[in-house]
């Protein structure tokens, strides 16, 4: 988690110091940017160590949520809910409310279509397999989930809320950049962690069963 608060502090400071680098790319917000390409890797590293689970236990419910985990990233790297938001938000002609605009109704749309899915995948998957294993993947990965929405879903809407009410300064915009997008890295770091810790008890026992 340190490189995430490292991430939080460039971002913060790129206005005031010179790093040497691209500051629009040091935005902890920025597609593409070093913090986002940072979280990139963090979640292909979960998804391959929930595949390296998943294969050795021979456990579908650990796989499903390495497709759960794929969709999150296929969905931040190809911004998914931001384009496929604004296209639902013209075809079908939404309004801004509640100080949020037609957009922000769009993605929500698109984060339910997700949510359906992985709900679906999770369901099927788990059902075939109920291993202690699974069970406390399946806990520990759930509150990753809840960690997301809280911090990219509610705080992301609350922020737009918010901007719309009242003139943010730059630093104030900036201050809640780092709590959504930097709340979102602490989180993935945490289940990479939890995941890192439950492929290495999978590996131990592996090679203890194989002498």
């Amino acid at each position: 988690m340190g490189i995430d608060f490292v991430f939080a502090l460039a971002s913060l400071m790129r206005y005031r110091y010179t790093f040497g680098l691209d500051e629009e790319l040091l935005s902890i917000s920025r597609d593409n940017g070093y913090a986002e390409s940072f979280q990139y890797l963090k979640l292909a590293a979960i998804i391959g160590l929930l595949c390296f689970c998943a294969i050795i236990k021979k456990s579908a419910a650990i796989g499903g949520w390495a497709v759960v985990f794929g969709i999150l990233l296929f969905d931040d790297k190809v911004s998914i809910h931001e384009r496929g938001g604004a296209k639902l938000a013209e075809w079908l002609s939404f309004e801004p409310m509640f100080n949020l605009r037609a957009n922000d109704f769009g993605e929500l749309m698109i984060f339910a279509t997700w949510g359906i899915i992985a709900i679906a995948v999770l369901g099927i998957t788990y059902r075939t397999n109920r291993s202690e294993l699974a069970k406390q993947i399946f806990r520990g990965l759930a509150l990753s989930l809840l960690g997301l929405v809280i911090f990219g879903g509610f705080f992301d809407m609350l922020h737009i809320v918010l901007r719309n009410l009242v003139s943010e300064t730059l630093i104030e915009d900036e201050l809640f950049d780092v709590l959504e997008d930097g709340g979102e890295m602490v989180v993935i770091s945490l289940a990479l962690y939890f995941v890192y810790q439950k492929a290495q008890q999978v590996l131990v026992k592996h090679q203890m069963d194989k002498y």
